[in-house]
C-alpha cells in the first residue's frame, strides 16, 4: 500500500505540471470488488481509495468522482462475480463522472 500511495504522490505533480489550462485533475475512486471476483480480493478497494483519497486530500486541488460509493449504493448494477458492470450500470457511472466535468466546466 505504501507503493501505492508513493506512486501517486510522483504521478500527481507530473499531471498537474502538464496542465496547459486551469483545467482539474479528476480522481475516481475503485468501485466495488464484488465476491467471487476473479484476480480480486475483496475490500482491497477500500484500502486502496482509502490510500489514494488522503494522498488526493494532500494536494488540495484534485476533485474526487466517488464510483466507490455509487457502486456500493447500486449492487444491481454489476455483474455477478465480476468488477464489470451492466450497460444501466455503466450508464450511471459516466452520467456521475459528466456531471463533476460539467460541474468543473462551468466554473
Amino acid at each position: 500500500m505504501d507503493k501505492y500511495a508513493d506512486n501517486l504522490k510522483k504521478i500527481v505533480p507530473i499531471l498537474q505540471q502538464s496542465l496547459k489550462t486551469d483545467g482539474k485533475l479528476i480522481f475516481s475512486t475503485t468501485s466495488v470488488i464484488p465476491s467471487g471476483a476473479q484476480g480480486r480480493v475483496v475490500g482491497d478497494e477500500v484500502i486502496y481509495n482509502s490510500s489514494a483519497l488522503e494522498v488526493m486530500q494532500s494536494f488540495g486541488s484534485i476533485v474526487i468522482d466517488d464510483q466507490y460509493k455509487l457502486t456500493l449504493a447500486h449492487p444491481e448494477d454489476q455483474l455477478e462475480k465480476n468488477v464489470h458492470f451492466r450497460t444501466d450500470g455503466m450508464r450511471r457511472q459516466g452520467i456521475q463522472a459528466a456531471e463533476i466535468i460539467r460541474q468543473l466546466l462551468a466554473k
